[in-house]
């Protein structure tokens, strides 16, 4: 994903085929692939702030969305696309998905930065750093979720508020 420069009508195969938007990506990623996201700060007129995540991996073959070669890659949420979706989730987990990995991002001023809705398993967030969160950092319910070297900081409600079985959090 290269927001500058990538196109939705791409392939996403590689960097001179990149895709616009982590939605595009979410939506045609199939069980081992990786999502690589081009350094830059995305902002809601960029590329759309909330991201639906509806598609699994599989235990051995991971839905896997990543920072591009440790470029650092932000998305802020307070410029959003409209008046009602102005970056409510950064990456929203549609509830019966699994085996997801997303790794090193900086997410900033969302509501719910990252929402876990209903019934998630094998999920791991790690190495992101949210510095400011209008509500939760983490949010929502899930099954073996790893939060690993996660930053929160500045949330205006609470930082992470989780149920369900298994949630492991390392610094």
């Amino acid at each position: 994903v290269d927001g500058a420069n990538g196109n939705d009508g791409n392939d996403g195969q590689t960097m001179p085929t990149a895709l616009k938007t982590l939605q595009k990506a979410a939506n045609i990623l199939n069980a081992g692939q990786m999502v690589l996201v081009k350094g830059g700060n995305y902002l809601g007129s960029s590329l759309k702030t909330t991201v639906g995540l509806t598609r699994s991996g599989l235990p051995n073959a991971q839905l896997i969305f990543k920072n591009y070669n440790g470029e650092k890659v932000s998305f802020d949420g307070s410029v959003g696309d409209s008046v009602v979706n102005q970056g409510d989730e950064m990456f929203d987990f549609g509830g019966g998905v699994s085996n997801i990995i997303i790794d090193g991002f900086e997410l900033y001023n969302f509501s719910q930065t990252i929402y876990l809705r209903g019934d998630n398993e094998n999920i791991t967030l790690m190495n992101i750093n949210i510095p400011l969160n209008r509500n939760y950092g983490v949010i929502g319910r899930g099954n073996n979720i790893r939060i690993e070297n996660f930053f929160i900081n500045n949330s205006a409600d609470r930082g992470i508020a989780a149920g369900g079985t298994n949630f492991h959090i390392y610094s």
